[in-house]
């Protein structure tokens, strides 16, 4: 696929808007270390690219299939809507595939049966066919996910399958990855570098100096949503650099996106947890139990890293979690806002977890935070040596720093 195709007229026009990579966001940043990374990754037979919202998956993609050279492997395009599935991407391999005779009759519904048709014309292919199915997430047809599995399996090596959304796909992945029939690209890959940073400002007009543009890309992670909203939101203004030191999750743009993204596609007791969860950068389902009472919060908590839902695992070997700088920063808002005197309450509740779990550092921190100077002043003279050698000020500074601020303590 070399730029957008023309759809038959025989498709509805709805299902036909969803045929063509869409146009590329203006300015585009052409991410060639990606473009190859993909070209590298569609070897195997699949390529699964999962990322929170707003990590630029579809953009990639798209941006990808427009840039490969003429006459390479055909590729079909399929953003997935309402309706059955398998029609939708029957239609989207007919377009690829425009003159091949051997293609089956379009199914009917969600025929299970389809899959088994589609993948017995595919061997007759001269190269592999390229199929890239876009927010595989949002897909609405009964177990797509089987279906699109028996695809690959019976295609003879004549299919490569592209899915991204924002979650775990319902594929069989862990096997694939045993099997090493899986490329798979995360939003660590998909991450701006600091480079592709300042392309994506200037191009908007925004000139910002390297400590701040630093500064801004270790805030965001490089989440690329949150740079482009900052370089709508710095556009024509005087003083950039200023822009970027008050720029952050509590940004009005940034909020409204989280909300609308993130947080509204989440139960409402998870945003609550979350929301009260958000003093610290370092959950567990402990720490959630003690700061909420919830006895699930290890299982919500994975299930929200699995689900791409701006949640991380901290790293393999400890069920420890952190919730991305952009949202953290937006649930703290949030929880001002609507539940202020809960904030001494929490950082209370957080000091004394930390106590008893042997980390007087993040202890004090959340006592001072929450007001609680008695807790404060028995750690600063009970954990002192401690203190001293972990604090995040540094040395004896650290103690001095809270006696003086605990006026008192």
């Amino acid at each position: 696929m070399t730029g957008a195709r023309t759809t038959s007229t025989a498709v509805p026009a709805p299902l036909a808007s969803r045929l063509v990579p869409p146009d590329p966001p203006h300015p585009l940043v052409v991410r060639s270390r990606l473009h190859d990374r993909l070209d590298h990754a569609t070897r195997c037979p699949v390529t699964v690219v999962a990322a929170p919202a707003g990590w630029g998956k579809t953009v990639l993609l798209s941006a990808w299939l427009r840039a490969r050279p003429a006459g390479g492997p055909p590729a079909a395009w399929l953003a997935t809507g309402p309706g059955p599935f398998w029609p939708a991407l029957h239609a989207a391999v007919r377009l690829a595939l425009a003159g091949h005779p051997d293609l089956p009759p379009a199914p009917a519904g969600e025929d299970p049966s389809y899959p088994d048709r589609l993948a017995a014309a595919l061997p007759e292919l001269p190269e592999p066919l390229i199929v890239v199915v876009d927010d595989l997430h949002a897909t609405e047809g009964p177990r797509v996910g089987d279906g699109l599995a028996r695809l690959v399996g019976a295609a003879a090596g004549r299919l490569r399958l592209v899915v991204a959304g924002r979650g775990e796909p319902d594929l069989p992945v862990s096997r694939w990855r045993l099997t090493g029939e899986v490329a798979e690209i995360g939003a660590a890959e998909l991450a701006f570098t600091p480079a592709e940073a300042a392309e994506l400002l200037a191009g908007h007009g925004v000139q910002l100096p390297e400590p701040y543009l630093t500064d801004l890309c270790r805030r965001t992670e490089g989440w690329p949503a949150g740079l482009r909203m900052f370089a709508w939101h710095a556009r024509g203004r005087p003083d950039p650099a200023a822009v970027a030191r008050r720029f952050g999750g509590g940004t009005p743009v940034v909020a409204g996106y989280l909300a609308d993204e993130v947080l509204a596609g989440l139960p409402a007791p998870v945003v609550d947890t979350l929301t009260r969860t958000c003093l610290t950068d370092d959950l567990s389902g402990e720490l959630v139990a003690a700061l909420t009472g919830r006895d699930d919060g290890e299982r919500m908590l994975a299930g929200l890293a699995a689900a791409h839902a701006f949640v991380t695992r901290r790293d393999a070997t400890t069920p420890r979690y952190r919730v991305h700088p952009m949202l953290a920063e937006s649930l703290r808002e949030r929880l001002h806002r609507d539940l202020p005197g809960q904030v001494p309450v929490l950082h209370r509740r957080a000091a004394d977890w930390y106590a008893a779990t042997d980390r007087p550092v993040r202890a004090l921190l959340h006592a001072v935070a929450g007001g609680d100077w008695p807790a404060a002043r028995a750690l600063v003279g009970s954990a002192w040596p401690r203190l001293v050698l972990d604090g995040p000020v540094g040395g004896t500074a650290t103690v001095t720093y809270y006696l003086r601020v605990g006026a008192g303590v």
